[in-house]
């Protein structure tokens, strides 16, 4: 699955804006597969592009993943199911399930070292899966959420967290790679594209590159949930 995630990635990449909308069939096949991708197909692809690629199939596969995980599970987990979400995504720190009033219901480990991942429930406008970054003591968590309803009518909120350089810095390539929301950046702190406004450059398309200080970046943008999580690969100078 992760594959196909990367290889799409790449088209975008290697092909311009263009080819988002050709693929948008594409992109629904992966997260809803119906048919397979050629992956052993050979293209010549500048070493920059490859890169950028390996990364996303290596690090936004991961998240894909994890997330397909979260969108089928519609009740109450219990402590097998929490084990086993976190012996297959190792990187994560816990796992907890919030009523509306912002209290533990269900969390996994009992003891946890991270503390004070509460999103709020306000934020979700429906139970739609949805991303925010909460600043903790121990660095920036990645949190995971999203609402379902018991079979009691019960509205209860499934969040699931990690620290953020767990997942997008251990690639080799991490080091050429930026990560923004629409309105923030994820990594890393001493970020070169700062004062880029995301918001507007994503009223226009979805992929791209920028030429900065006289570097030149390739960047990429994929929703999670209602969300924009932006990837921006620097290439070298322009």
């Amino acid at each position: 699955m992760s594959k196909n995630w990367g290889w799409i990635f790449l088209l975008l990449i290697i092909c311009g804006c263009s080819v988002w909308k050709e693929t948008k069939t594409l992109y629904k096949e992966y997260v809803y597969p119906v048919s397979k991708v050629d992956l052993e197909k050979k293209e010549d692809v500048p070493p920059c592009k490859e890169h950028f690629a390996n990364y996303l199939t290596e690090v936004d596969g991961k998240l894909q993943s994890l997330i397909e995980k979260l969108d089928v599970q519609e009740s109450l987990p219990d402590e097998n199911w929490a084990k086993s979400l976190i012996s297959d995504y190792k990187w994560l720190n816990g796992i907890k399930v919030l009523d509306n009033k912002e209290e533990v219901v269900f969390q996994y480990p009992k003891e946890q070292v991270v503390k004070d991942i509460v999103p709020k429930f306000s934020r979700l406008k429906d139970y739609k899966l949805s991303f925010q970054v909460i600043n903790t003591d121990f660095g920036p968590e990645f949190v995971l959420y999203k609402k379902f309803i018991t079979s009691t009518k019960i509205d209860l909120l499934l969040v699931v967290y990690f620290d953020l350089r767990s997942l997008f810095c251990k690639s080799q390539d991490s080091s050429f790679v930026e990560i923004y929301t629409e309105d923030s950046c994820l990594w890393p702190e001493n970020n070169k594209l700062r004062g880029i406004n995301w918001s507007e450059m994503l009223r226009h398309r979805t992929n791209g590159v920028l030429a900065i200080n006289g570097e030149k970046w390739l960047w990429l943008a994929r929703k999670v949930g209602e969300k924009w999580l932006i990837y921006a690969y620097l290439c070298g100078t322009v």
